[in-house]
């Protein structure tokens, strides 16, 4: 897996954990791979973010950093093969400590798997990501972005997600795609594209890291694949 800096645990790209997809398969042996994995800052407060991947269903998964338990749930569509932290019921962490997290997963015949991440501490927080100007162009997939400079951003991500059958994005973690490229610090922007799905739902963003940590932008934009959508 390519490392961006300290921010280790964060995917570069959705071809990453498809390629990782195929050789877990292989493995005789159930087996995991965590991924992505960061700690989302929602203004003074932080929660633990991990995605768990099976090379077969995976009956229950937990995590456990710095003696705090996390519960997992399944990611809609994935038929048990990805799970994720479950937000709506992971305690929120007013600091970032440094520890090793611990990822213990369970197939449907009781075998366990068990994969180690480690996060680093910090006490800088991560400044607001206000979006000035940000579209996708349905025909090739453009993303174009322009955001204010970010206070202790070490590196910019485009951010998706996809929209859940309930109707809600919020039920699903932001994925990262890829790293942007962005020379100018002072008035940050960015382009890139990414293939969606015709008529599918997502939402995209900008985030902002430091260390292991992310925040998202705001606002961020709700996009249908093959149609034109800006929040400008």
């Amino acid at each position: 897996m390519r490392t961006l800096g300290k921010l280790k645990l964060i995917a570069v790209s959705a071809a990453l954990v498809l390629g990782m997809s195929s050789c877990l398969k292989n493995d005789k042996k159930f087996a995991i791979y965590a991924s992505p994995a960061y700690i989302l800052q929602e203004g003074n407060s932080y929660q633990l973010q991990i995605q768990v991947q099976g090379n077969e269903q995976i009956k229950s998964a937990s995590a456990s950093l710095n003696g705090k338990n996390y519960s997992f749930s399944a990611v809609e569509g994935s038929q048990n093969f990805l799970m994720q932290i479950n937000a709506y019921s992971a305690p929120t962490l007013d600091t970032i400590k440094e520890g090793l997290c611990t990822v213990t997963a369970f197939n449907a015949e009781g075998n366990s798997a068990v994969s180690q991440l480690q996060f680093y501490g910090t006490d800088k927080k991560i400044g607001n990501v206000t979006l000035t100007k940000f579209s996708y162009s349905g025909a090739d997939g453009k993303v174009t972005a322009e955001w204010n400079k970010v206070e202790n951003a070490e590196a910019y991500y485009l951010l998706y997600r996809i929209k859940s059958s309930s109707m809600m994005f919020g039920d699903n973690m932001w994925l990262p795609y890829v790293q942007l490229s962005v020379t100018d610090k002072e008035n940050p922007s960015a382009t890139t594209n990414i293939p969606f799905t015709k008529d599918d739902e997502y939402e995209i963003a900008i985030g902002a890291t430091y260390k292991t940590a992310l925040r998202v932008s705001y606002p961020t934009l709700r996009v249908t694949g093959g149609k034109d959508a800006s929040i400008n």
